[in-house]
């Protein structure tokens, strides 16, 4: 067999030697990177499983420490509130990365908390009287007492004195009340008192 015949034969092979042998350490390097990833996440949950116990005791300046170095972002929405908090590779395990090339990993744990935003501290807690639904409807509506006020022809403090049950309404601020607030179904109850 001539030199030409022998390199057109077996040139393609070791082109693809060449290319086995470079996906192989690539794969090698994903596999090493792997590896670190789990025993990391191994190392969180064991971390957080002690500071879960330890935080309690903790003084307000360390918890704001952790919260802030956890913490990516926080997302206050219209009716909930998101928490994207991650987990940063130590710099050695950083520079694992960096010799392995490898995309898309800075985040070695990540996780995205989202809850319904709570509601005001001035949401009554039960709703038992008609001031209990006005000032639930009004929060709900996003509505301030000075604007239920005008709508139903009446002063702020006649809506105060409702929402703190001081008083109740009046059978002539039903309607406006059931227009502004949409609040029929608790107006026509029997038990609310009509001056």
């Amino acid at each position: 067999m001539t030199t030409d015949g022998f390199g057109a034969q077996y040139r393609p092979l070791e082109e693809r030697s060449k290319q086995l042998d470079d996906e192989l350490t690539k794969l090698l390097g994903e596999l090493d990177f792997l590896k670190i990833k789990f025993i990391s996440s191994d190392e969180v949950l064991t971390e957080a499983k002690d500071l879960y116990g330890r935080w309690p005791s903790l003084e307000a300046e360390a918890k704001r420490k952790i919260i802030e170095n956890i913490t990516d972002r926080i997302t206050i929405g219209k009716d909930d509130v998101t928490i994207d908090l991650c987990y940063l590779p130590s710099s050695s395990e950083m520079m694992v990365e960096k010799s392995r090339n490898l995309r898309d990993s800075w985040h070695f744990c990540y996780v995205r908390l989202k809850a319904p935003k709570p509601p005001s501290a001035k949401y009554p807690k039960e709703l038992k009287t008609l001031g209990d639904h006005i000032r639930k409807r009004r929060l709900d509506l996003h509505l301030l007492q000075k604007q239920v006020a005008e709508q139903i022809g009446d002063d702020v403090m006649t809506i105060w004195n409702w929402e703190r049950n001081e008083s109740s309404p009046q059978v002539k601020f039903f309607p406006p009340l059931s227009n502004s607030l949409v609040i029929t179904r608790y107006l026509c109850r029997p038990h609310i008192a009509r001056d």
